[in-house]
């Protein structure tokens, strides 16, 4: 990363930010317990830091209520045929997320991330938007990412945004582990006339869907909710100015802006 980071500043225009965004940033899914490797924000944003030193370096960073999060996440998750058999249905998901000593939590801990950022970059500033008022309202959430970043006035308005709405939820897939049961056991002109009619598709997710396996449900969601109300009001103490958004959007557990 140090050598294409320095590639990459040599080609860059003077005076022009330079936006670097990958997953690994914080938490990769895969990382956490292959070959035995244990990423934790703490220890990646510390190499970051290494990384970047010497440089101008602030954050962009969008928050996404956590059981939202999980769910989009576990379906991303689920659709990657490498991945299926790490947790096999949202529950193993959820219990996971649950266990204080697995270190994939951590990164729905965004009062912890956060103060991670200040320790490991102290001088840095840090923008942050809601992913779910960026749903609603893109213009303005792009106008404030523009201004932050020092980038000319635009006119959002003019622009096609309807693609990045298109893009704000996770769509389900029927997973790798499933298709290759089908091309195994059906020959493949069923397999064409089922996919020509949406059969083959239809009919998995309605299975899946009864089965409980992909989805959280109410009750997980509110135990997520409760798992990290305290920590997402500790944020908002330190962003006035997203206190209401938040708890507009239930990151307090009630949405009233109470604890649970």
């Amino acid at each position: 990363l140090r050598r294409k980071l320095n590639v990459l500043l040599e080609e860059a225009p003077t005076n022009v930010p330079v936006v670097l965004s990958n997953e690994h940033f914080t938490l990769s899914q895969k990382s956490v317990h292959w070959k035995g490797l244990h990423i934790r924000p703490d220890r990646t944003l510390s190499r970051l830091a290494a990384v970047f030193s010497g440089n101008d370096v602030n954050f962009l960073l969008c928050l996404r209520r956590q059981d939202s999060l999980a769910q989009a996440m576990f379906l991303e998750h689920y659709s990657r045929p490498i991945n299926y058999n790490d947790h096999t249905n949202v529950r193993n998901f959820l219990k996971k997320l649950l266990d204080e000593n697995n270190s994939m939590r951590r990164g729905y801990d965004f009062n912890y991330y956060e103060k991670e950022i200040h320790k490991c970059f102290p001088s840095s500033t840090i923008l942050t938007w809601l992913f779910e008022e960026f749903a609603k309202n893109n213009v303005a959430t792009l106008a404030r990412i523009s201004a932050y970043l020092g980038l000319p006035d635009a006119s959002y308005e003019r622009k096609n945004l309807k693609i990045l709405n298109s893009k704000t939820n996770r769509q389900l897939h029927i997973s790798p582990k499933t298709k290759r049961f089908l091309r195994v056991f059906l020959p493949s002109g069923v397999r064409k006339w089922l996919r020509e009619k949406r059969v083959e598709e239809l009919s998995m997710f309605k299975v899946l869907r009864r089965n409980g396996s992909l989805y959280l449900q109410p009750k997980e969601r509110l135990q997520l909710q409760r798992e990290w109300a305290s920590s997402n009001f500790l944020f908002a103490a330190n962003h006035p100015e997203l206190y209401l958004q938040m708890q507009e959007h239930g990151y307090f557990g009630t949405g009233t802006g109470g604890l649970i």
